[in-house]
């Protein structure tokens, strides 16, 4: 009897320390991790909260660093991925028929893209939307041509072409991966 009672009480024992490393691997390689990540992810919003916060004020700072009428607006976003601060600034003069967008790096001052053309594309003005245009500038180059992408009237340099009432939606569309990520 006594040797069954040693046996069971060394597999008792070593089971009992096998349980233990197991929990300690337990803690090591899956729960001290998974702290972990949940701390970094903690950290990684709040520094993209800020950046946020930072690129509210650049862009701030540069609207009203230039002219603009009682016709134009600016909207903001920090791109995480780009780790860039952009703006859209849209200038509308109702008398012209006008409209102006641009796109900017609002730390950097680089501008990205732009859009002119008219606002309305209908009725006497319909003439006037062939000359709608639109470039990026995927780098914020604007200084070289051919941009990057041009859509509407691209000038007689540049393959001619002819906006319409869809180039501003059609510019906008190629704005979005800057404004969201």
């Amino acid at each position: 009897m006594a040797f069954k009672t040693d046996n069971i009480m060394k597999l008792a024992g070593a089971g009992t320390a096998i349980v233990a490393g197991l929990a300690v691997i337990n803690y090591y390689a899956i729960q001290l991790p998974k702290e972990h990540k949940e701390s970094l992810a903690k950290e990684a919003v709040a520094v993209i909260a800020q950046n946020q916060a930072n690129c509210a004020k650049s862009a701030k700072a540069l609207y009203e660093s230039t002219d603009h009428t009682d016709f134009s607006s600016y909207s903001n976003h920090y791109n995480a991925k780009m780790n860039k601060c952009f703006m859209v600034v849209t200038v509308t003069d109702l008398d012209s028929n006008f409209v102006s967008i641009d796109l900017y790096d609002a730390v950097e001052r680089k501008a990205y893209g732009n859009y002119t053309g008219t606002y309305m594309c209908s009725g006497e003005h319909a003439a006037d939307c062939r000359l709608n245009s639109g470039r990026i500038w995927n780098d914020g180059n604007n200084s070289r041509l051919p941009a990057d992408v041009m859509i509407g009237f691209k000038g007689t340099m540049y393959g001619g072409g002819s906006g319409n009432d869809t180039t501003q939606a059609e510019f906008m569309t190629l704005v979005q991966p800057f404004m969201n990520d």
